[in-house]
Formats: structure tokens, sequence, C-alpha cells
């Protein structure tokens, strides 16, 4: 074999580089737990994740929220400007 370096080692068909071909046979050898694993979270995941229908309703239930608290801080600022310049005026 030409294309291989002195002193390299290749394994396997097709021929890879030794620690390449180790590291892709151990993957496949976890492969089965890691199928197991993730079925067993997706069973547990699946009645606890939100629909894109309860995704939209908590966003608007949100900017509702926002914009209630901006109203009311608007609502309050305007309030205490008359009584500061009252204020200011006493002074």
């Amino acid at each position: 074999m030409r294309d291989i370096n002195d002193g390299e080692k290749w394994w396997g068909t097709p021929g890879q580089p030794d620690k390449q071909m180790k590291r892709q046979l151990l993957a496949l050898q976890k492969l089965p737990e890691l199928l197991r694993r993730y079925n067993r979270f997706e069973k547990f995941a699946k009645s606890r994740l939100l629909t894109p229908e309860e995704i939209a309703e908590a966003k608007a239930k949100a900017a509702a929220e926002k914009e209630k608290k901006a109203t009311e801080k608007a609502a309050k600022n305007a309030a205490e400007q008359p009584a500061k310049a009252e204020t200011e005026k006493n002074s």
C-alpha cells in the first residue's frame, strides 16, 4: 500500500486509521443502550412537552402581562407628575 505512511496502523474494511476505526466500533457497541435511553426519555418527556398551541398561548399571556405592567407604570408616572409639580411650586 503506497498511500499509508511508514509507522501508521490501518485497520478494517474500508481501511481507516487504527484509532478512528476503534472509536467507531466502540460507538457501535454503545448504540443499543443509547437508543434505549433515548426512547425512555422520549416517553418521559412527551407528556411534559408543550404543543404549538400551548406555546402560542403562553407567549400571548406573557405579552399581555407585559403590556399590563407597562400601562400600570405609565398610569403611575402620570399620577406622580402633577404631585411632583405641585410640591416644586410650594417649595
